[in-house]
């Protein structure tokens, strides 16, 4: 049988990051290749309506498709000799979901719609919801930790809808022509998934019959955590379409599309701790604490080297990649780059709440959260327009961290270093003045970015904020 969580070596570990992190730098790569042509072709008011009906989507699935794995995995590393009905009840799930989430966003879609045009292409990208049935059996690959197989999947998924829509654009095909293109590569991609996962697993109906009550019951409250946690990313651009037009809502759905797609990166490294977090921090919390202390180092390096990128270029990048009428949207930019280093680490306490059973506990904060941002930017957004709404998603992603480091942090006696941090942010801090003081003398673009790729490594080594010693022991220690 493949290596469960509690079986794989650092190496593995290491391996199974830096993997996900090359994949995932291509997946990004041709995120933004697509993303910018799709911008370009749709213009802000179009775009506005495509982000706002993709919004819908994400908002559907973060009650469904993402809650059921987040119980499943931990459950089945905790107790492997079940693994197999915890799956069968897992998909049992997933399949009685998938119908009723579909209708419900056909429903908003109809309710929002402006046009004809709108209205058909939330038809159609209602289907994402549906195959988040087949899609949600890759978590097979993570608590395999073969997140390797994943990525391979993701990757296909963006050259088929990259190539997909550079053909449709030549074409001059619109938004219906463009989503259909969409959900044909998530088809595709959801079909090799339901084949692959067959070969890491065997799903045990009968046993899962038994588990289904168990997981709904977890799953109720892990769906209500996660839907009050993530909600808001989706409502702050409903609220912008709403409130302050489809051009706004253009404005902020590419600019938060950034924040989105570099999203894939604290992802790939808490994938992979997560199941092997779950099967050991009982029995060996020295391992736990160093997993943890090294993804919140890894995500602090990569966070802040983008909230310093974003304050010195954001606006000559917005406007490299989208076009001049997005330069004015840097702002926005560089406050929702601190809201990524904010979910980078909630990410990684986030991981554990479910693994330490406590959503219950975090629910009335999420709720909360949750209650605060539809607040704030229902008063703001009317009056400050898209830069409210991501000033907001900063203080709300801020309260719910907090909130959860109070809960889970005592729980595993975890206390994050603040040292390699505040090293870290000193080199951010002198790459972004490098960075800002060549922009001043007019370099380009790319030879800001590429200033930025230079000097930041060279900050962090001479300022220790990353150890030497460390890194060598990730590629050699077994």
């Amino acid at each position: 049988m493949t290596a469960t969580g509690g079986e794989v070596g650092r190496r593995r570990v290491t391996g199974d990051i830096a993997v996900q992190l090359a994949g995932r730098a291509l997946n990004l790569a041709l995120g933004v290749v697509v993303t910018v042509a799709l911008v370009r072709y749709l213009g802000e008011s179009r775009y506005g309506e495509w982000s706002t009906l993709l919004a819908i989507c994400a908002l559907i699935t973060a009650a469904g498709a993402q809650t059921l794995p987040r119980v499943v995995i931990p459950k089945a590393a905790d107790d492997p000799e079940r693994e197999r009905a915890w799956f069968g009840a897992f998909v049992a799930l997933q399949s009685f979901i998938a119908v009723p989430g579909t209708v419900l966003a056909v429903v908003i879609a109809v309710i929002i719609s402006t046009g004809h045009e709108m209205l058909v292409t939330g038809f159609v990208l209602s289907i994402l919801v549906f195959l988040n049935l087949p899609s949600a059996l890759g978590a097979v690959f993570q608590l395999r930790v073969r997140n390797d197989v994943a990525t391979l999947l993701g990757i296909a998924n963006s050259v088929i809808w990259t190539a997909g829509f550079l053909i449709i654009r030549s074409a001059g095909g619109g938004m219906v022509a463009i989503a259909t293109m969409f959900v044909a590569a998530s088809a595709f991609t959801g079909l090799v998934t339901i084949a692959l996962s067959a070969r890491y697993m065997r799903f045990d109906w009968p046993a899962g019959r038994a588990l289904r009550g168990t997981v709904f019951r977890i799953a109720v409250p892990v769906a209500m955590f996660g839907l009050a946690v993530t909600a808001y990313n989706a409502l702050d651009t409903l609220m912008v379409f709403e409130l302050s037009g489809a051009r706004d809502a253009g404005l902020y759905g590419a600019t938060y599309r950034i924040l989105d797609q570099a999203g894939v990166f604290p992802a790939a490294v808490v994938t992979t701790i997560t199941p092997i977090v779950a099967s050991s921090y009982r029995t060996n919390l020295a391992r736990t604490h160093k997993l943890l202390q090294a993804a919140a180092d890894s995500l602090a390096v990569l966070s802040f080297g983008a909230i310093a990128i974003a304050v010195a270029a954001g606006a000559p990048l917005l406007e490299l990649l989208y076009g001049h009428d997005f330069a004015e949207a840097a702002p926005a930019l560089a406050i929702l780059m601190v809201a990524f280093a904010l979910i980078g680490m909630g990410y990684v306490y986030g991981s554990l709440v479910v693994v330490l059973g406590q959503q219950r506990r975090v629910l009335p904060f999420a709720i909360a959260a949750l209650t605060m941002n539809i607040v704030l930017n229902l008063i703001f957004i009317p009056v400050y327009g898209y830069t409210a709404a991501a000033v907001v998603t900063v203080l709300t992603e801020a309260l719910v961290l907090s909130l959860t480091v109070r809960v889970v942090g005592p729980m595993l006696q975890f206390k994050m270093r603040r040292g390699p941090m505040i090293r870290t942010g000193f080199a951010a801090a002198g790459m972004c003045l490098i960075v800002w003081l060549l922009r001043l003398a007019d370099v380009p673009v790319g030879g800001l970015i590429a200033a930025a790729l230079v000097t930041y490594p060279v900050l962090l080594l001479a300022l220790r904020a990353v150890d030497r010693r460390e890194l060598l022991a990730l590629v050699t220690e077994k």
